[in-house]
């Protein structure tokens, strides 16, 4: 944080009737995300369901309020969007939807993760969003990972998901990709913060944690 910077301040609009809903304070270094959060603690909009304009742009999660352009008296309007919903369980490119006999099927999603998907998906995996911004390519790559052979996704009445392996009989409540995602994430911030060269994506890491040479993560 730049010492000596002032705070901005930052009228919250709805973008249709153009109510101010808030003002938040910023500082140009400050990410998108975190105006998200702030705007969630003043007025009650969780920040998956915010979309933030500036006039006809939509600014991203890992935007600074700088790259913005925004600047202290700067309006941005707030779009709310639907409660964000989490029924399916994730495959890799497609969603499980169950059947009430608890019979699953596959139902085709080419859409991309969406920035808040990503940043949630990061957190779980033990990251923050901010701090590891150069890292989230890993928590995008697991959310588009696919789910192989021999793993399934079941789902019940109830709309609760698990994973279950049909030749060993292991089950599990996350996706058998985010171990994996978390373990590279967790070597390449030991090697980022140790100053040891690390990888860049589709690049592996040895077994002492620094960057193998033509291997790719499979």
């Amino acid at each position: 944080m730049t010492v000596g910077t002032p705070d901005l301040r930052l009228s919250v609009v709805l973008a249709l009737s153009r109510a101010e809903v808030a003002v938040i304070t910023a500082r140009p270094e400050d990410t998108v995300r975190t105006l998200k959060k702030r705007v969630r603690d003043a007025e009650g909009t969780a920040p998956a369901e915010q979309r933030l304009l500036s006039g006809s742009r939509v600014l991203s999660n890992g935007q600074t309020v700088a790259d913005a352009g925004l600047c202290g008296g700067c309006v941005v309007q707030l779009i709310r969007l639907p409660p964000v919903q989490r029924a399916g369980a994730r495959t890799g490119g497609r969603v499980i939807v169950a059947h009430a006999a608890g019979v699953h099927a596959d139902v085709d999603s080419s859409s991309e993760p969406t920035d808040d998907d990503v940043d949630a998906y990061a957190e779980r995996l033990g990251m923050d969003p901010d701090a590891d911004g150069d890292l989230l390519w890993i928590a995008r790559d697991g959310l588009k990972a696919p789910l192989e052979h021999p793993w399934r996704a079941l789902g019940a009445p109830n709309r609760q998901f698990f994973y279950f392996n049909f030749e060993t009989g292991q089950t599990s409540w996350e996706h058998p990709v985010d171990d994996t995602q978390r373990s590279m994430y967790q070597k390449l911030k030991a090697a980022k913060d140790a100053s040891q060269p690390w990888s860049t994506p589709g690049q592996a890491l040895g077994a002492d944690g620094v960057p193998r040479e033509s291997t790719i993560w499979q």
